[in-house]
């Protein structure tokens, strides 16, 4: 609460005086310069700019491409956070709301301040927020209470990440908005994590896009990056048999089967697999198996002739597998494939045709199929979830990647490096890691392996003020853990961390008195006591 009546302070002395307090964060100090130079009312209490509907409607065809392949992934943010009294919003490039998801009481309080598609969030236009600073900065941003502008959004804290394009150019923001109560700092990376998996979908779906505008029967040479084994940084002595394996590999055109828990890089095992391959002039196509709903997969594989289902297009069109003849083809999330779905795989691996959705004319089809899953898939099969054939078919040269947490010798390797590369894109140049820093990353778990130290970096370093990253500086979660394991009840899982710390502060607020702080919840006092026992509240 004290620091944020002192935040309040300062926004009082810079509004009513002018005046900037050294302490406060320089990232905050240029984007008040700049809503004060650009006359945005500070006291402002709703949304001033919005669009009519008609125009509403054409900004959401101009961005067609952009929310159908953000929404899925929004959705399972969401499912993530529900009840948790948060909202998770796409704008464009220029601040305007795309899509807006929450719980019914927040998209409530939201809609009373005009924070709804169509509306603009700019900085331009509302002064400093996560969303319309994020796209002024071009970098991931948070934005707590008083440290908004205007008052309209000073209950809210935000945590926005611009979203890029191949070519670099802002395409949209990602933005997961709150009251201040409920926020914690961890939330910017899942938001910077998420809007990383929105632009890898564009990547694929606009590499797909390129091939489509092709003739595939000649000899085209993809635009993808051209990641060989020697840009895949570790030096433990497991992972490197896991790269000889894969270079061995490389050299045949067996199928490949990579596994390894989500976030070790399989699919940049599979891209330097094809680069290093007789395949890499041709095009090396990935799907996520689990990213696509079950009815769609079909069609977005094998294609479909004119007239299949409604809404298909005109002419019909070519699936993954015809746009990857003579590539590859990597089905990442393969346990996530139906059963049905899993014997079309099958018959086109036997076969080495494929017919399109709603067709009968069998198209010859020459890839190489690389599949990866996260999941034991003699287990699956154990367990009926999978084919035991098609797992035969798939196994035939089979990787395992080992987890971040048992190649922790790698660990100071992959922190330089990473360190290396986000300061040439944040413009950051931090020149060395302290010890008590390095040691703090190497005994964290890593459960979200080699994705999520990239993720917490990038975090830290965009919190990070001056040259130097302080152990302070990375998400709370990371703390939280190395505390939970002192103790002798299970970890709780991270969504329920924000429930606890909304039902802290909520006792906090209202000194003890637990009727007030279950009636502040929405929850009666008996649920009240039991989330208490639950989260070992005292």
């Amino acid at each position: 609460m004290k620091e944020q009546e002192q935040l309040h302070d300062m926004w009082k002395m810079f509004v009513f005086e002018g005046k900037l307090h050294p302490d406060m964060e320089s990232m905050i100090q240029s984007s008040w310069m700049r809503s004060k130079e650009n006359h945005v009312d500070p006291f402002q209490t709703i949304g001033k700019e919005k669009l009519s509907e008609k125009e509403i409607q054409q900004k959401l065809r101009k961005k067609k491409g952009l929310i159908d392949t953000a929404q899925p992934l929004m959705k399972t943010l969401y499912h993530y956070i529900k009840g948790t009294g948060f909202l998770v919003t796409l704008s464009d490039e220029e601040g305007y709301l795309l899509i807006v998801i929450g719980d019914e009481d927040e998209r409530m309080a939201a809609e009373k301040i005009n924070f709804v598609v169509g509306a603009n969030w700019s900085e331009e236009v509302m002064g400093t927020n996560a969303i319309g600073t994020a796209i002024k900065d071009k970098l991931p941003t948070q934005i707590m209470s008083y440290q908004h502008f205007s008052v309209i959004n000073q209950s809210w804290s935000c945590s926005a990440s611009p979203i890029f394009n191949r070519a670099g150019k802002m395409f949209g923001v990602l933005n997961v908005s709150g009251l201040s109560e409920n926020m914690h700092p961890h939330t910017l990376g899942m938001v910077v994590s998420n809007a990383k998996a929105i632009e890898n979908q564009l990547m694929v779906e606009e590499m797909t896009l390129q091939w489509k505008s092709h003739k595939i029967a000649t000899k085209t040479i993809t635009e993808q990056v051209d990641l060989i084994f020697d840009d895949i940084i570790g030096e433990n002595p497991f992972f490197l048999q896991s790269i000889t394996d894969a270079k061995l590999v490389a050299k045949t055109d067996s199928t490949v089967l990579i596994m390894g828990e989500s976030g070790t890089g399989k699919d940049l095992f599979a891209q330097a697999i094809h680069n290093e391959s007789a395949r890499r002039d041709f095009p090396f196509i990935a799907i996520n198996c689990g990213a696509i709903p079950k009815e769609l997969l079909a069609s977005e594989l094998f294609g479909y002739v004119d007239g299949a289902f409604t809404g298909a297009r005109r002419g019909g069109c070519a699936g993954k597998f015809e746009l990857a003849h003579e590539g590859t083809v990597f089905l990442d999330e393969i346990a996530e494939m139906s059963l049905a779905m899993q014997v079309l795989l099958l018959r086109v691996l036997q076969n080495k045709t494929v017919t399109r959705i709603g067709g009968a004319k069998e198209i010859p089809v020459n890839v190489r199929i690389i599949a990866a899953t996260n999941k034991n898939l003699q287990q699956e099969v154990s367990n009926g979830r999978f084919r035991e054939d098609l797992f035969f078919r798939l196994n035939v040269m089979p990787i395992q990647i080992p987890s971040l947490r048992y190649r922790k010798d790698d660990i100071p390797i992959l922190v330089h490096y990473f360190v290396a590369k986000l300061g040439e894109k944040l413009q950051k140049d931090i020149p060395n890691i302290p010890d008590d820093v390095m040691d703090f990353l190497c005994k964290y778990d890593w459960q979200g392996n080699v994705r999520e130290l990239q993720n917490v970096l990038e975090y830290a370093m965009v919190k990070a003020n001056a040259r130097v990253i302080s152990a302070e500086l990375f998400p709370a979660y990371m703390n939280i853990q190395r505390n939970e394991e002192q103790m002798d009840f299970p970890p709780i899982p991270r969504k329920d961390i924000i429930q606890k710390q909304a039902i802290e502060d909520s006792i906090d607020k209202y000194d003890g008195n637990f009727s007030r702080a279950a009636k502040y919840l929405g929850i009666s006092r008996s649920t009240l006591y039991r989330k208490m026992k639950r989260y070992h509240i005292q």
